[in-house]
């Protein structure tokens, strides 16, 4: 019997010294070396976004509005180059609610063009750091998992990519093969094929998802993921984000491959402006 196995999936004990020395060079340069989302903790604890980093969230809670903080964070205040991988938004949509994001201004008057003068000019300043950052976003046209796969290989090619943003998994298109597969393998395998080319090309993903009905009251748990639970099987970290019982937003690590559990950690959601930071108390 033939086995396939990948060429480059083996190290050889050159290899894996090399791979030590990089490890023990970070003495040099102590601190979080991956990329960070500029959530304080969640950054301590993760130390950085791993291969595979699933956010789960009721529908209508603020998953988009996570995803597109944290691309404006990394693409747009760090300049680390990132892709936002968007499957229902019209283009348009999408950067409003960049503007809002960046600029504080609500969404509401942004879609209604009822913006003052002085919002005008702090939607301006949104404008030119989205011009001078690193944040490419797609439109919302259908795309099942091979454009995917191939909009990773592209722009990983063409912009030096890092991260992308998958907005959200439940929206990836089906081929014509794919519509009698149960989500629980489906999700799973596209999944997979996400990470497998984020390990070519040296790219985190950032991959959103749906909460079933079960996690929309109280913290939620792995088992209220909706579709598949093969997502937080393959995922390297997962969170969780939900109102608590005294109204106020959460997010809630229920995965953390190789590190600590901690406490959910509280947010700040400007909904009006879809900002999501954690809480800092005065």
């Amino acid at each position: 019997q033939e086995f396939s196995v990948a060429d480059n999936d083996t190290y050889a004990p050159s290899e894996i010294v090399d791979i030590c020395t990089q490890i023990e060079a970070k003495r040099e340069n102590p601190g979080i070396h991956g990329v960070k989302t500029l959530f304080p903790v969640f950054d301590r604890v993760v130390k950085g976004l791993k291969l595979i980093n699933l956010v789960a969230a009721p529908s209508g809670f603020g998953k988009t509005a996570m995803g597109l903080q944290w691309a404006w964070n990394i693409g747009v205040i760090q300049k680390i180059p990132i892709l936002y991988m968007n499957y229902e938004m019209g283009e348009d949509e999408l950067i409003e609610r960049l503007l809002a994001c960046g600029s504080g201004v609500s969404l509401d008057n942004i879609q209604m063009g009822e913006t003052t003068d002085a919002e005008v000019k702090q939607i301006q300043k949104a404008k030119k750091l989205l011009a001078e950052g690193k944040l490419f976003v797609t439109g919302g046209e259908e795309k099942t998992i091979d454009n995917t796969i191939n909009l990773m290989h592209q722009y990983s090619g063409q912009h030096g990519v890092r991260v992308v943003v998958v907005d959200y998994i439940g929206e990836i298109g089906k081929k014509e093969e794919e519509y009698d597969r149960n989500t629980y393998a489906l999700y799973g395998d596209w999944l997979q094929r996400i990470k497998n080319a984020g390990i070519k090309l040296n790219i985190k993903a950032v991959v959103l998802a749906q909460l079933n009905r079960d996690g929309y009251v109280g913290a939620p748990g792995m088992q209220h993921l909706a579709d598949s639970l093969q997502l937080i099987h393959k995922s390297h970290v997962v969170v969780a984000l939900y109102l608590a019982k005294d109204g106020q937003p959460y997010m809630k690590l229920l995965k953390n491959r190789g590190g600590p559990i901690v406490v959910p950690i509280r947010l700040n959601y400007e909904k009006s402006c879809q900002r999501l930071s954690e809480y800092e108390p005065f």
